[in-house]
Order: structure tokens, then C-alpha cells, then sequence
């Protein structure tokens, strides 16, 4: 690679990394291993903690307008996942940090944009927040989120606001609706993708459902992998890589995933 070549990867927290010693993301491990044979490759880590592939599907756009990538690569997330969205445009969504070098990371703006991802433990922690007994980061960014975007329109109390995220937890998440607009989804970003295109399932049950569910539907399925089952070909357990029980990986893992990805891109 004698130009500039810039890489642009999508995902969830997956792909973003958690703010831990033992976990470097794939996407700087990826940067770090291409920069040994160019030090003109840029690589992006557009991983948004917590997003569903709704949001993906807006920072995909942002990625093909704003950075104008050689390369995307798409984690695709799990299922089931649902948020609150306070948004604007699109192109002012996002906002491009250097991390070190040629790697860059991509945030939300605070200013113009906002996600209230609603996690799986989240079902358990709001309860007892109606009551304002549990202090955590959780209700903080809830009560944030409330004051800034909600409260000021007079719609919702904040009781009410609570309320309604775990409804859209308990029942909307699991819905049939929302598999639709899931699969749908993933299948536009593989339909409107101008950008040359590595795209991989973390989980080898979520890449199952779908094929199982385009098969039902005599519709294509996804003709790739999931990561769980690159570590399997291995001879490795993506559980003995992870950090928690949600499979985010360790600097270790994470290593596998990149090394993947590098080779797809030889």
C-alpha cells in the first residue's frame, strides 16, 4: 500500500473496546500491525458502545460521507438491542478524535447528538432507580439524558421517562418488529455500501438466527463468519478471551480478531 489507505471499522462496544488494561480493541491492534508496512494507513474505530444496528446504520453514512474510507469493516452486533436517540443531522452526529498517530476514534457529539443505549442489565437497575436508592453510572447517564433532552420539552416526568425505557427493554427489544428492522439493517448497509467491505457476526447463535430466518424467507443469507467460530476453526474458546460473560474480548482476543481481518485485506 504506497497511498494513503483508510480504514473505517463499525460496530458496538465490540469494536470500540472497554476502557480496561486488558483490553485493546482490535481496531488499534489492526492499526498497529499495518503501520509495520506503510505509515500511510489510517484506520477509524467508529465503535459506539452499547449501539444497535440502527445506529450503525447512521454512523455508516457518516463514515461514507465524512471519511471516505478504502475500506469498512462491519461488526455486526447482536439482536434484540434497543436505545433512545436525540438527533440532528447526520453529518454533525459524529466527531473524528486522534488517539495516537494515524488511529482515530469516533464519539458521539455531545452537543448535537445522543444515544441511551438500554442495556440487558438495565431491566434490573431501573427499578430500584425509580426510587433513587442505586447511585451508579448507569442512572447518572439516564438522569442526564433526561434533563437535557426531555425535561426542558415538558413531555415526560421523569418516573415516566424510566418507564418508559423499560418498556422499551421488556418488550420492544424482543419483538418481531424489531427483528425486521434489524435484519433490515444489516441488509442495507450491505446493499448501499459504495466502500469496499469485510463484514463479520460476533456470535455464532446471532448469525444462525439470520441465515435460519432468510432461509425461512427463501432470501440470501450472509455468505461470511461469525467470530466465534474464527476462534473455533483455531481450536480456541472465544470464553477463555473474553473479560465478561457478554464476550468482550481481551487484548489476546482481540489480537485473533485483527489478524483475521488483516489477512481479508492482503
Amino acid at each position: 500500500m504506497q497511498q494513503e489507505f483508510k480504514i473505517a471499522c463499525i460496530g458496538c462496544s465490540y469494536t470500540q473496546g472497554l476502557k480496561t488494561k486488558t483490553n485493546t480493541p482490535y481496531p488499534k491492534i489492526l492499526y498497529d500491525r499495518l503501520k509495520e508496512t506503510t505509515s500511510n494507513v489510517k484506520v477509524y474505530n467508529c465503535g459506539i458502545g452499547g449501539s444497535s444496528s440502527k445506529i450503525h446504520k447512521a454512523v455508516f453514512e457518516y463514515v461514507e460521507e465524512k471519511i471516505k474510507p478504502d475500506l469498512i469493516v462491519y461488526q455486526i452486533t447482536n439482536d434484540c438491542r434497543t436505545q433512545i436517540i436525540h438527533d440532528s443531522d447526520i453529518s454533525t452526529a459524529f466527531e473524528i478524535n486522534n488517539k495516537h498517530e494515524n488511529y482515530y476514534q469516533i464519539d458521539i457529539s455531545k452537543d448535537n447528538w445522543a444515544c441511551l443505549p438500554l442495556y440487558a442489565y438495565l431491566g434490573t437497575i431501573l427499578p430500584k432507580s425509580i426510587d433513587l436508592k442505586n447511585q451508579n453510572e448507569d442512572d447518572e447517564a439516564i438522569k442526564d439524558f433526561y434533563k437535557k433532552y426531555i425535561k426542558s420539552k415538558s413531555i415526560l416526568t421523569y418516573e415516566q421517562f424510566l418507564s418508559m425505557c423499560l418498556y422499551k427493554y421488556h418488550y420492544e427489544a424482543p419483538s418481531p418488529v424489531n427483528w425486521l428492522d434489524y435484519v433490515s439493517d444489516i441488509d442495507y448497509i450491505h446493499k448501499y455500501c459504495k466502500t469496499k467491505l469485510v463484514s463479520f457476526f460476533w456470535e455464532k447463535e446471532t448469525l444462525e438466527d439470520y441465515n435460519n430466518y432468510m432461509k425461512h424467507n427463501n432470501r440470501q443469507t450472509f455468505n461470511g463468519t461469525s467470530m466465534e467460530d474464527v476462534f473455533i476453526e483455531q481450536g480456541k474458546h472465544m470464553s477463555e478471551h473474553s473479560i465478561d460473560k457478554q464476550r468482550h474480548l481481551t487484548t489476546s482476543g482481540n489480537t485473533v480478531v485483527a489478524d483475521w481481518i488483516a489477512e481479508k485485506i492482503k
